[in-house]
């Protein structure tokens, strides 16, 4: 009494197929559910607010050079910025002014800051690893 082959199942309805899952493993994935929205709410808590900007453990001392680097940078851009607005009044005056502290001078100071910090991130690095 052989029916013959089944007919092909198409995709949709295997898509809309109902799945029999034993009831042990509703609780278990509420369980890891909980446990993992636990972890999470200890960890945001261990962060706190400067945390949550500069990152965990493992991360927080790079996030931080980086932090510092791009700052240089931006001081650095800002500085140039301000040399030049101070001399554009200077141009059609006889005596130029000098602005108060040079760029050269400012653009020395903050590019030591960044060669510390970078070789800080490529030094701790190595250290670590030993």
């Amino acid at each position: 009494m052989s029916a013959g082959p089944s007919p092909p199942v198409s995709p949709e309805n295997i898509a809309r197929a109902p799945i029999d899952v034993p009831g042990g493993a509703e609780t278990n994935a509420q369980r890891e559910r909980d446990a993992l929205a636990h972890e999470r709410a200890v960890f945001e808590r261990e962060l706190g607010v400067v945390g949550k900007l500069f990152g965990g453990k493992q991360e927080k001392s790079g996030n931080i050079a980086v932090f510092v680097i791009v700052l240089c940078f931006v001081l650095i851009g800002f500085a140039y910025l301000a040399q030049l607005w101070i001399a554009l009044p200077a141009r059609d005056a006889v005596a130029k002014i000098d602005p108060p502290m040079p760029f050269e001078r400012i653009f020395t100071a903050l590019a030591s800051i960044i060669t510390l910090v970078l070789g800080y991130l490529f030094g701790s690095n190595d250290r670590s690893e030993r």
